[in-house]
């Protein structure tokens, strides 16, 4: 018997038509899949979306900015993938200097030698290689609440081959790591 393997839609609408998809299709909110991704998370969290602004999403408080403190805090890495405005928005956001250990800040090749070439639109999050959101959601106010945005959550063998996408990329530099004081080095 294979590795459990499932598909479930994730959905963003603004309220009260938000609700009553979701209600009436059985669909999950973007913000608490994410959320919950990082709750459960136990090693590892990819996050990978073009765009964190320091006024919403998951910058400056909120559900998800907790989260992430939170996973940090229990020791998972945190792997997060932006573009380079998106990475410093992140560092000013207050995130503890003690969990910063464990953050890791990637950035796309192109867009570290033109600002203006965001070099990855994909908005991706993957829990311990084993469950993974796909969408189209920025990781920004409008994104997570009020757009219309349509995703799913897969978990098996497409969540675990999702991971390998992403360490492939970085290991043929697409992507580049960032070094931002007091974070890890390796991955």
């Amino acid at each position: 018997m294979g590795q459990k393997q499932t598909v479930e839609l994730v959905i963003t609408a603004p309220d009260p038509i938000g609700v009553h998809i979701r209600e009436k299709l059985g669909c999950r909110s973007t913000l608490g899949v994410l959320t919950q991704l990082l709750a459960q998370s136990r090693r590892e969290v990819i996050l990978a979306t073009p765009f964190l602004r320091a006024e919403q999403g998951i910058i400056g408080g909120g559900s998800l900015f907790d989260a992430i403190a939170a996973a940090l805090q229990r020791g998972v890495y945190v792997d997060v993938f932006s573009s380079g405005d998106g990475l410093q928005a992140l560092l000013g956001s207050g995130l503890l200097a003690a969990t910063l250990s464990h953050l890791r800040l990637y950035q796309p090749h192109v867009n570290a030698m033109d600002l203006h070439a965001i070099g990855s639109h994909a908005k991706v999050c993957i829990c311990d290689g084993c469950l993974a959101y796909v969408g189209s959601a920025n990781v920004t106010g409008p994104g997570l609440t009020t757009n219309l945005e349509i995703g799913i959550l897969v978990e098996g063998e497409v969540a675990a081959r999702l991971r390998q996408v992403w360490a492939y990329m970085v290991e043929e530099g697409f992507f580049i790591q960032v070094h931002a004081p007091g974070t890890h080095s390796d991955h």
